[in-house]
Order: structure tokens, then C-alpha cells, then sequence
């Protein structure tokens, strides 16, 4: 078979073909090759739609991973500033406590943690212990304070220690 057959392919011969072969070669051959020609299009054009949908679902996957690593990321960071603020008070109650009577300290707790508002709540649990709980964005922070009255709020607050209490603002 030569390589012309091999690339267009063989033309089955009848009596009708070799009379429109005869009169018309062209009309023929150009519609025989022009079948042959589109079906490597069609093939590069799905081809082409399965590469780019699989790139665009790798880029989603790989977007939506990315997202979630910020989130979780953010909220570390939004945790541990939690966990800083209310080791910082608690260090401030157990100073007051420790210095007695006279201790007067004021200081200011930040506006928002990480962009983020957020409330504090003193609660006593017996004679000697106050919960401190910070909420923020659902999340909470609770720790075991020395006792003390009042209450907390951000902005600038007054430790001060009168008849061994601790009076908070």
C-alpha cells in the first residue's frame, strides 16, 4: 500500500465511482479528504475541553484549599490573642490580690482582637474565684481569676484593692 493510500485511504471502485471518477476526480477526492481532515479537528477541539475543564477544576481545588488554610490560619491567630488578653488581666488580678490593700492600677484593654469585637464577663464562683469569659466571633475564653466586683469592658479599666477586694472600674 503506498503512503498515499495510507494517509487518504483506498476508494472503493464501482461502476458509478469510476464514472464520477472519470468526469469529476476532484468533487471525489477533495470530499473524501475533507472527511478525512475534520475528524483530527474534532478530536483536538474535545481534546482541548478536557484539558481546560481539568485545569479549572485543579485551579478550584486548589483555591478552596488556599481558603480554608486563611481561615484556619485567622483563627489561630484570633485564639491565641484571646488567650494573650486574658493571661494579661488574670496577671493583673493576681497583682492586685498579691499587693493588698491600696493597689490601684489602671490600664486599657484593646478595642477588637484582630479586627474582631468582643465582650468580657465576670462571673463568681464562691468566695474566693471569678470566671473571666471573653467571647469573640462565637469563640470563647474562659480562665480562673482572682475574686473581684465590677465589671470589665474595653477601654481604660481601674484595678483596686480596698478591704482585700478587688474592685474592678
Amino acid at each position: 500500500m503506498s503512503a498515499y493510500h495510507k494517509l487518504y485511504g483506498t476508494l472503493t471502485t464501482t461502476k458509478t465511482s469510476r464514472r464520477i471518477l472519470s468526469s469529476h476526480p476532484h468533487r471525489v477526492l477533495s470530499s473524501h479528504l475533507c472527511k478525512r481532515l475534520r475528524a483530527p479537528r474534532a478530536q483536538i477541539s474535545v481534546e482541548f475541553i478536557i484539558v481546560a475543564g481539568t485545569a479549572i477544576l485543579l485551579l478550584v481545588a486548589l483555591l478552596s484549599i488556599a481558603a480554608y488554610q486563611l481561615t484556619s490560619a485567622t483563627t489561630d491567630e484570633t485564639l491565641a490573642a484571646m488567650e494573650d488578653l486574658t493571661r494579661s488581666i488574670e496577671l493583673e488580678l493576681l497583682t492586685a490580690r498579691s499587693v493588698g490593700d491600696g493597689y490601684t492600677r489602671s490600664f486599657t484593654l484593646p478595642s477588637r482582637i484582630q479586627g474582631r469585637q468582643y465582650t468580657l464577663a465576670l462571673a463568681s464562683d464562691g468566695d474566693a474565684v471569678s470566671v473571666l469569659t471573653l467571647t469573640t466571633a462565637g469563640r470563647n475564653q474562659s480562665i480562673a481569676v482572682p475574686r473581684c466586683t465590677g465589671t470589665l469592658s474595653p477601654g481604660l479599666n481601674t484595678f483596686a484593692t480596698v478591704n482585700g477586694t478587688i474592685r474592678c472600674n
